[in-house]
């Protein structure tokens, strides 16, 4: 029996909620049909059938992307990409990329984007790894603010009755930030607010914290694990405020967190001992899928007064093997435009993502995504570069 892939019906609802978590090793539980239900927009989902079966599913968010200069750009956030164990390895996941591409294009979205389960898959459909996530952990008992520092007063709130200012302060903090992306105010809240595990809230007006604490009590000793969500922060002073109080929490011992810590967070420079802050992991976070390089690059701005032919090629193995490009398109300040030149730089799609928001043409074309003489990758360093490294805290 052949698989055959449709868009998603309102009917399929229940079994795609089934099919996400047992493909994600979870289970359903009570409320989350019903959240799915508010959260999906099921003309953005794609599913793979087999005998009238889900066996495979895909779709996406629609959102924004702050680019350098930051300029919004709409982007489709892929999300929910599985395939039953059973049906693995017949090109079901194949179709289904393809399948939101072409939805994307449908939508008026010139790229796409994903936060990855597994780092080993979306390369070869044309995605390239954008920003870091940084797994960080801080022993709260070395650590304290300078005291040169002042901080001012942040409030400990109850984040369900808060929703709507926590939403707006995130707002706010997206469109600065190089990297990060819109969310509606429900995906905010099942991000930030998740009904199974009741967290804490601590807000200051440009910012907030959300965490969770386990209890270790060890024998009278306690080292309590606070487990930090989120911590969002328009200004310098909200971020101050907010590591202040988290740094006040009594009894507990480690501060761990996945994604709230940038690579360029000032946190060590307002430490009495920066070394109490570890990196204890660094993982892939946001890939992008430049579909409409012209779109893409006019929408952002650049460090230097200089233009770039770049030759686009589908794959890294066509870099390698000197492929002719599918597309020419010049960049730089003056403007983007698809051009009929001999390239400065031959790039694969996945490589378009990374320059898109600042990345590294020299280390780029080390990892033989792309392809140029050394003068012109100085250049491109130069063009392409930003000040602020992009970030993405938003796993969706």
């Amino acid at each position: 029996m052949s698989i055959e892939i449709r868009q998603a019906e309102p009917d399929d609802l229940e079994a795609l909620v089934h099919l996400d978590f047992r493909n994600f090793g979870g289970v359903v539980e009570e409320g989350d049909v019903d959240e799915a239900r508010e959260e999906l927009d099921l003309d953005r989902f794609l599913v793979a059938t087999e005998g009238g079966r889900l066996v495979g599913a895909a779709g996406s968010y629609a959102m924004d992307l702050t680019l350098p200069g930051l300029e919004m750009l709409s982007m489709s956030g892929v999300t929910w990409v599985s395939v039953a164990a059973s049906h693995r390895r017949r090109g079901a996941a194949a179709r289904l990329m393809a399948g939101l591409d072409e939805l994307s294009a449908g939508f008026d979205e010139p790229l796409l984007g994903l936060t990855a389960s597994e780092g080993g898959i979306y390369e070869r459909f044309g995605y390239g790894v954008t920003t870091a996530i940084r797994v960080i952990e801080l022993d709260r008992r070395r650590a304290s603010i300078h005291r040169r520092f002042e901080p001012e007063p942040v409030e400990l709130v109850d984040g369900q009755h808060h929703r709507d200012e926590l939403f707006e302060i995130y707002d706010r903090f997206r469109r600065i930030r190089v990297g990060e992306v819109s969310r509606t105010p429900i995906l905010h809240r099942i991000m930030t607010m998740d009904r199974k595990k009741p967290a804490f809230a601590a807000m200051h007006r440009d910012g907030y914290a959300i965490y969770t604490i386990e209890s270790r009590w060890n024998d009278g000793h306690p080292v309590h694990r606070l487990s930090l969500t989120e911590l969002v922060a328009v200004t310098p002073e909200a971020h101050l405020a907010l590591w202040h109080l988290l740094l006040s929490v009594d009894l507990v011992g480690p501060i761990r967190s996945t994604r709230a810590v940038a690579l360029d967070d000032p946190l060590p420079h307002l430490l009495t001992d920066p070394r109490a802050l570890r990196t204890t992991d660094l993982n892939d976070g946001l890939w992008l899928k430049v579909t409409d390089p012209v779109r893409c690059f006019d929408a952002r701005t650049y460090r230097a007064d200089d233009r770039l032919v770049v030759g686009v090629v589908e794959t890294v193995d066509d870099v390698r093997a000197g492929a002719e490009p599918v597309q020419t398109v010049v960049v730089g300040p003056e403007g983007c435009q698809e051009v009929d030149e001999a390239p400065d730089l031959i790039a694969c799609r996945p490589a378009l993502g990374p320059l898109l928001l600042g990345g590294e043409a020299t280390g780029l074309a080390r990892g033989e995504r792309l392809r140029a003489e050394a003068e012109v990758l100085d250049r491109a360093d130069v063009l392409f570069g930003t000040g602020v490294g992009p970030h993405c805290g938003t796993p969706f």
